[in-house]
């Protein structure tokens, strides 16, 4: 009877290792409320008052704490209007990067695991653009007075016609950049072969305690 109860206080144990153990962070989902858009050029019925953007990254870490991804570690990105039909997925499409934006970092973490969506003013333009049929999302850092919209979105080829961005400026007319917080919204669990493990080692201590009895 204790064998038996030593093995289930064991099984316990494992079920509790496990759930202080840090999910992997690799891939991660982060899920970010954006300001209202500053340019419309479209239908609000479309594109809503702003936009919800949720993309998925890898950057092979194990947590999140202070992590950078850069662009071209994004695996799938999704624009939805609230308050608008703008919802589009761009999952596996094809991302075009300009300026070199694709080995620099959009999105992090802080020091407490806090999702950071990053487009700050910059002495130079640089761009990361998902093109999916006539779906177009454009991400980019920005020359204080020149450059690419900030954060754009149309569903027109080209985004010459129906449009939707966010780019504020200060009082004089200059780009002042976007800094978004945002949540996790998924990590995967951890592998089920890391729970076997700690299952087998509780079991051995069990084991241990029950021959020393």
């Amino acid at each position: 009877m204790k064998t038996a109860s030593r093995h289930m206080v064991a099984a316990a144990l494992a079920l509790g290792l496990a759930s202080l153990q840090p999910a992997a962070a690799a891939p991660v989902t982060f899920r970010f409320e954006l300001p209202d858009w500053t340019v419309l050029d479209g239908s609000p019925a479309t594109y809503g008052t702003h936009g919800v953007l949720t993309v998925t990254v890898d950057n092979g870490a194990d947590d999140l704490i202070a992590q950078t991804y850069l662009n071209n570690s994004i695996q799938s990105i999704r624009m939805a209007a609230s308050g608008g039909s703008y919802d589009h997925a761009f999952a596996g499409t094809m991302a075009v990067a300009a300026g070199g934006a694709a080995l620099l970092s959009y999105f992090s973490t802080d020091a407490t695991g806090v999702p950071i969506l990053g487009l700050p003013a910059g002495a130079a333009s640089n761009a990361y653009q998902f093109l999916d049929g006539t779906y177009f999302l454009q991400l980019a850092t920005i020359q204080p007075t020149a450059g690419y919209w900030p954060i754009s979105v149309s569903d027109e080829f080209g985004g010459l016609g129906r449009f939707a961005a966010l780019a504020p400026r200060g009082p004089d007319g200059s780009y002042v950049g976007v800094v978004v917080r945002g949540r996790v919204v998924a990590v995967p669990e951890p592998a089920p072969w890391a729970l076997a493990g700690l299952g087998i080692a509780a079991l051995g201590y069990a084991g241990r305690r029950t021959r020393a009895a």
